[in-house]
């Protein structure tokens, strides 16, 4: 199951491990730079209309490889319970996030809500359903980058409401388990444009680097 996993990352994960043969189910309630938050939003017209096309053509793949998508909030926990206890999970990724730095840092109520709530709420399910828990966190957690490449080793400095968050969910996932590597920067098709990276973060190559997030995988007990 992956929770919030209609967004960018997450489509093209559930994706990639339909094609790998997993049976893959979305929990998303399509708010968060997604489907109904643009529906209603007339602000930038031109570009509503391309993101609107681009989030339908994840949909139509995403039914095309057989993924089922869940259209429910994960901030309610016991709508959340009763899918994934019918669903029983091997894994749960904890994708959920207002995944825009920006908007982050505008609406911080909002982001804890979406961050940390859902976060919570999956962990604690987790414990009665399956005995993994995947959590993508963000490189953001370093703040600049000082060096060229980044591991575990490096000193946390996170940036705005976004960084501390995404940290703050790291360290709580944390507790349950060990294993992380990290990534920077996604880009790629059926991804609208959110903004830009921090200038310490930009352009990352290298063995350490991944496909865009810290990843933080925990056996749940």
């Amino acid at each position: 199951v992956l929770v919030g996993g209609a967004g960018f990352i997450g489509h093209n994960l559930a994706l990639e491990l339909a094609r790998e043969g997993a049976k893959v189910e979305i929990i998303d309630s399509l708010q968060v730079n997604n489907l109904l938050s643009l529906s209603t939003d007339y602000s930038d017209p031109v570009n509503r209309e391309l993101y609107l096309r681009m989030l339908n053509e994840r949909f139509d793949l995403l039914r095309a490889a057989g993924v089922t998508l869940h259209p429910q909030d994960a901030r309610d926990y016991h709508a959340m319970s009763r899918i994934i206890a019918a669903v029983k999970p091997d894994a749960i990724v904890q994708l959920a996030a207002v995944s825009h730095a920006n908007r982050s840092n505008k609406d911080p109520y909002s982001t804890f809500d979406h961050s940390l709530r859902t976060l919570e709420n999956a962990l604690d399910i987790a414990r009665g359903c399956t005995g993994h828990f995947v959590f993508l966190s963000s490189s953001m957690v370093y703040g600049n980058f000082k060096v060229a490449e980044v591991d575990e080793d490096q000193p946390l400095d996170p940036i705005g409401i976004y960084g501390a968050l995404k940290l703050a969910a790291c360290l709580k996932a944390g507790r349950q388990g060990q294993g992380q590597q990290n990534g920077q920067g996604n880009a790629g098709p059926r991804q609208a444009r959110q903004g830009q990276q921090s200038q310490g973060s930009q352009g990352l190559q290298g063995q350490s680097t991944g496909n865009g997030v810290q990843i933080l995988s925990v056996s749940v007990r």
